[in-house]
């Protein structure tokens, strides 16, 4: 079995120490080292080329999560980054998303949430822990979409009500009695049609419009 090679980038020991012990328990996952902060990271990382997720704490000395994926940007396949972090600003989550995060998972949420996003980023998913994005509805600016009128099929409207919960495709799919590449095509149509880029977008996009609550 091919192990997900794993960084984790964390200036707390107690965090550092509880995310390496439940991934000495996975048998899919190795971690390859860790880090006390980003510049520390980026520098291992020269010689850790396998390294495929990297699980980052925003708030670090030297350089911040925000300041660490926008280095990354720079590199030639770099990893996949989960933030997992205490921040709770819908702003904040969407500037790192922006800038190419794959997953945003809160502290609170415990060890087996991170786990769960691993997987889902490591076969380049997005992965919103639990209350993320409710937390990025929430913080949606209220806009005047007076006259908006996009016209959604009965499927699409099924797919749309179940984005905001953060699960994959294949689980959606499950929920409707759908294929993952059919739900993958409502998404990619409801794009086009609300004239965004993605997911997070759509979902905002739909509840200015008054389609979600």
């Amino acid at each position: 079995m091919n192990k997900i090679q794993l960084a984790l980038v964390d200036d707390h020991q107690m965090i550092t120490d509880g995310l390496r012990h439940q991934i000495a328990q996975e048998e899919d996952m190795e971690l390859v080292f860790t880090a006390l902060h980003g510049a520390d990271f980026l520098k291992q990382l020269q010689e850790h080329r396998e390294v495929q997720v990297a699980i980052l704490d925003f708030d670090m000395p030297q350089m911040n999560g925000l300041e660490v994926v926008r280095h990354l940007k720079t590199l030639l396949n770099p990893p996949q980054v989960i933030i997992v972090s205490m921040h709770k600003q819908a702003q904040l989550v969407k500037e790192l998303h922006a800038e190419g995060i794959r997953g945003y998972i809160l502290k609170e949420q415990g060890m087996q949430e991170v786990v769960k996003g691993i997987r889902r980023v490591a076969n380049r998913e997005t992965y919103w822990g639990e209350g993320v994005a409710e937390l990025l509805l929430k913080g949606a600016q209220a806009e005047n979409d007076a006259g908006f009128a996009v016209q959604l099929t009965e499927r699409e409207l099924d797919v749309l009500k179940l984005l905001p919960s953060g699960i994959s495709s294949k689980k959606i799919g499950e929920q409707l009695h759908l294929a993952a590449s059919t739900v993958d095509t409502h998404r990619r149509n409801m794009l086009a049609k609300f004239e965004v880029e993605n997911t997070i977008q759509l979902v905002m996009a739909a509840q200015r419009a008054g389609i979600l609550k």
